[in-house]
């Protein structure tokens, strides 16, 4: 027997608010009344139940209207339509329906005036129960999509050429897809700033064979479009093309599809570094010359016999160099290199010079030779090729992407690098081990250790033994593995100013990786015994590790419930070191994040006394939303939030540090943004490894007791609340939040210099806002110590600056409010200017947005899917164009099960969703894809919200999940070999 009510008690809490709100309007509809003496007459409510007996068809449904009511008066009459051509009236119905199907039910009730209204429900008889998921999928402001891709369900503008660029407004992320054969260029119109980077993420670009898909960026003026570009990015050696803007100005963003097709993401975000390694018309160099060094060994060079031979065949002039060695080589004249062209197959156009876009002679001869270099760099005999470049001295860190790691200069890491690079120091990575990384491989100390002892936990077919290397842990949704021992371990010291990747807070450290996490986890034991190894201390594995090898900081990104047995004293052991002593030589400094509940249960091992705990921080210096707290957190550290983009650039708020994938298989190493404790944790290690660093007697007593005392932080108030002084503990940032320029200034000799500093680093006025406050103060300690702080702006019309509360020293908050009425629409940037006497000079930028540049938030023709998560199989698929910024969507019919809930777009027209590229969300969001049950005890499952963008990978082996958009339930998809496939789903 079946019991069912065909009013939801959510349908029921609807029609209340109806009846409040709107007087005459009935749940399902409603009637009118009769004249009460001048009063209106509520109409009635309808509502039934309905009882369906066991087996059948034929199947006999009984009805009760006992729940409709009348709010004033009384309901006198019943009207029964049972959807199977039988009716009834009365307060009871009872009805057989004959065979399997579904009927629309419905009783229509009046009240004792003449009102009446009427309720429907659909009775399922001989069929499994279905449901609805339904909900809403929002995205970004600053999103994008392009106005002509290959899907043809997606609305359509020509955006190819100058007279039809697509308009955009910075900072923005752009979604897009272009083809050499089909749809060459996408043209965006733009305002820029001067220092805004462009950077452009290659969906499939292929490292193995870097001809084949190479997708260019070239940026010229509105004014001027004919004219030559004034910067470009043409590489055929990356998947990533980035430029810097060099001048405010409208301008024209051209994306070229110079070989090949492929999805992509356009970046135009605000300041900063421009990526590295790319090729660029407006870098300096000798056009039309070339330095080549050709692989040793290959059989061409054995064919041609000499150098100049060997350019000849290539249709190139021998200038300088040898077999064997790097040679310089020239492109000649004008018809040399038509010759040279011809030989070496190069297309005779260069970049964007067609529909509307142009070049001078020179820039034209830069661009043949950037062409010339994508060529040779694509032959199995070239080893390296460049052009000729005019080098001059590098003044500022370059890894590619620490433009991205905003994380470092909220804590003042490059006032830190000043002082020390963490050089002579060991921190050890207790976590899953670590993966052949580029970044990390020179970082290693060669004694690492692997102490999972349990086999079906390690999944590398043994006990403890030296290997610490990571196989994966399989912890994702898809089998795939988190390799989070390696994300972790870039943080702490991962290679840096070495022009690639990213850069780690003590890059001169040592990494010590200790495996004791595998599959679904890892036990005390054998993180006890990992912690006990690095420390020099006795062990399951019978190594004492000499002095000199000892690790003086562990990272312990890492935690669980702490039981009611406390093991703080096995932690304590390790802290004070083999001789057993606190506050000797032989301490080791313990740092564990404080765990990702969100709320205040106690999580160890950061909660024992001997470890530091670390909660985490956003981009606004406030407590992450899934951080812990409570009387245990003892500082705090950027942990990202990937829900939000607070500074406007193509990426959400995560830690940027290494990373590996293995969802196709092999696993594949690269770069990518996650949030957590255990990516603050790895942020206080390090600073801790650069302190050492300076001051090798630093002891973990000595390391708490500066804490407490307020110098090595920057101190942060309760949510809602001013700063509570830096000798003061709370709740959720411990003593503030780490600043690394203090402490090692601290450790160095006591001494902190003074340091202007500004917070925010940035105010973005948006759209709408008036009015913004900002904070300056000393970056080293107390206020008091910076003399003569002076404020001004660029003098812009349109921005004022103005103390609010101020000391004598001009510390203190200010306020900036701007003036949107005399500018007309468009983007207006400025900079503040804060200086002190003693305490130099920082820079905050300043944005404003007026009228038609209104922030967009549209990623392109989304596909709302639902995965089973049994099956693997795509069981249900709507499709929507944004609406103000959201999606709204329903999927009905779904049947009882378990769910993975995602929307992305399919702009190459591959029938499959989130691969490489594409526009990407999940319930509730990707990070943290988790399933839904849909069944008779959820009912349906609506009201779901999550987000979608694109997201931009920074790698040219960076993977994305792939689902088919179309459901059948019956067969799995095979994608197209550039499509990235991370999992099992239906075509």
């Amino acid at each position: 027997m079946l019991t069912r009510t065909a009013c939801q008690p959510r349908r029921s809490t609807l029609c209340a608010t109806f009846l409040v709100a709107l007087g005459q309007v009935a749940c399902g509809g409603g009637g009118g009344g009769g004249d009460d003496g001048g009063d209106t007459n509520q109409a009635p409510t309808a509502a039934f139940d309905y009882t369906v007996s066991a087996g059948g068809p034929p199947t006999a449904v009984q009805f009760t209207a006992e729940r409709s009511s009348d709010s004033d008066g009384t309901v006198v009459g019943y009207s029964w339509d049972f959807g199977n051509g039988a009716t009834a009236s009365g307060p009871v119905g009872i009805t057989e329906y004959d065979s399997s199907g579904s009927y629309s039910a419905t009783l229509e009730v009046t009240d004792d005036s003449g009102g009446s209204s009427t309720t429907t429900e659909t009775i399922r008889i001989g069929l499994d129960p279905s449901y609805e998921v339904s909900g809403t999928v929002t995205v970004p402001t600053g999103t994008a999509a392009d106005s002509d891709t290959a899907d043809p369900a997606a609305p359509t503008a020509d955006n190819d050429s100058a007279s039809t660029a697509q308009a955009v407004s910075a900072p923005v992320t752009i979604g897009g897809y272009a083809s050499r054969n089909s749809d060459r260029f996408d043209s965006f119109e733009v305002t820029l700033s001067s220092g805004d980077n462009v950077t452009l993420s290659i969906a499939d670009y292929s490292a193995s064979s870097p001809g084949t898909t190479d997708l260019d960026i070239y940026l010229y003026e509105v004014g001027n479009p004919g004219g030559s570009p004034v910067a470009s990015s043409t590489s055929s050696s990356s998947a990533v093309e980035s430029f810097s803007v060099p001048n405010d100005g409208d301008y024209f963003v051209v994306v070229d599809a110079y070989a090949g097709d492929s999805n992509y993401v356009l970046g135009v975000a605000n300041g900063g570094l421009s990526v590295s390694g790319t090729l660029d018309v407006t870098d300096e160099f000798v056009p039309g010359e070339v330095l080549v060094r050709f692989r040793d060994g290959a059989r061409s060079l054995a064919a041609a016999g000499t150098a100049s031979a060997m350019a000849s065949q290539m249709g190139l002039q021998h200038k300088a160099g040898d077999l064997g060695r790097p040679m310089l080589l020239s492109m000649g004249d004008h018809l040399q290199t038509q010759l040279a062209f011809d030989a070496l197959g190069i297309d005779q156009q260069p970049g964007a010079t067609a529909r509307g876009f142009g070049t001078s002679a020179k820039a034209r001869h830069k661009l043949a030779t950037l062409q010339l270099v994508k060529k040779l760099s694509a032959r199995d005999d070239v080893a390296a090729v460049s052009p000729n470049y005019i080098y001059q001295p590098q003044l500022v860190p370059n890894d590619e992407y620490y433009q991205y790691q905003w994380h470092y200069p909220q804590i003042s890491l490059p006032q830190a690098w000043e002082e020390t690079q963490g050089s002579g120091v060991v921190v050890a990575v207790v976590d899953t081990g670590i993966f052949d990384h580029p970044d990390l491989s020179g970082q290693l100390t060669g004694n690492g250790y692997d102490f999972i002892s349990d086999t079906s936990r390690s999944l590398d077919g043994d006990g403890i033994d030296a290997d610490p290397t990571d196989p994966g842990d399989q912890a994702l949704p898809d089998g795939s593995s988190s390799f989070h021992g390696t994300h972790v371990a870039g943080t702490v010291a991962a290679a840096s100013n070495n022009g690639t990747g990213v850069a780690g807070v003590a890059w001169n450290a040592g990494l010590m990786p200790i495996r004791v996490l595998g599959q679904g986890g890892g036990t005390t034991y054998d993180i006890l015994q990992g912690l006990r190894y690095a420390a020099g201390m006795a062990n399951d594995a019978g190594i004492i590790l000499p002095v000199a090898d000892r690790a003086q900081v562990i990272n312990m990104s890492l935690g669980g419930p702490c039981g009611s047995t406390d093991f703080g004293s096995e932690f304590e052991a390790v802290r004070n070191g083999p001789d057993g002593t606190p506050d000797t030589a032989d301490d080791v400094l313990l740092i564990a994040a404080a765990g990702n509940a969100g709320d205040d249960t106690p999580n160890c091992p950061a909660s024992y006394d001997a470890v530091v705990s670390v909660s985490a921080t956003d981009q606004n210096n406030e407590l992450a939303p899934y951080s812990s707290y409570g009387d245990s957190v003892q500082i705090a550290a950027p942990g990202g939030d990937l829900s939000a983009n607070v500074d406007g650039d193509p990426y959400l708020d995560g830690i940027l540090s290494t990373a590996v994938n293995d969802s196709t298989g092999s696993p594949v190493t690269g770069y990518n943004f996650e949030n957590g404790t255990s990516m603050a944790s790895p942020h206080v290690a390090g600073v801790a490894a650069l302190m050492k660093s300076v001051n090798n007697a630093l002891t973990p007593g000595m390391f708490e007791a500066a804490l407490a005392q307020g110098s090595l932080t920057t101190d942060l108030g309760l949510t809602g609340n001013p700063p509570d002084g830096p000798t003061e503990r709370n709740d959720e940032y411990g003593y503030g939040l780490i600043n690394a320029a203090k402490a090692v200034d601290w450790a160095a000799d006591g001494q902190l210099s003074p340091l202007v500093e500004v917070s925010p680093t940035r105010l973005d006025f948006g759209n709408s806002t008036t009015s913004l406050s900002f904070t300056v103060g000393n970056a080293t300690g107390d206020d008091g110590l910076l003399d003569n702080v002076n404020v001004t702006t660029s003098g812009e019309s349109w921005l004022t600056v103005s103390a609010t509360s101020t000391e004598a020293n001009g510390t203190g908050e200010y306020n900036a409010s701007v003036n949107r009425e005399p500018p007309g629409d468009g983007r207006y940037t400025a900079t503040i200017t804060v200086t002190s006497d003693n305490g130099g000079e920082t820079q905050v930028p300043v944005e404003m947005r007026v009228g038609s540049v209104a922030d967009v938030a549209d990623a392109g023709h989304q596909y709302i899917i639902i995965v089973d998560t049994v099956t693997g199989f795509t069981a249900g698929q709507v499709d929507a164009d944004v609406n103000n910024g959201t999606y709204d969507f329903s999927i009905t019919g779904v049947p009882a099960g378990s769910y993975l809930v995602l929307s992305g777009t399919d702009m190459d027209n591959d029938r499959l969703i989130c691969d490489a590229g594409e526009a990407c969300g999940a319930y509730p969001s990707v990070s943290e894809l988790t399933a839904i049950n849909v069944n008779d005890d959820t009912g349906d499952r609506t009201g779901l919200q999550f987000s979608t963008q694109f997201r931009l990978n920074l790698s040219s082996t960076a993977q994305n999940d792939a689902y088919s958009r179309d459901p059948s339930g019956d067969a799995h998809v095979t994608p197209a070999p550039r499509s990235a496939r991370l999992g099992e789903q239906s075509e």
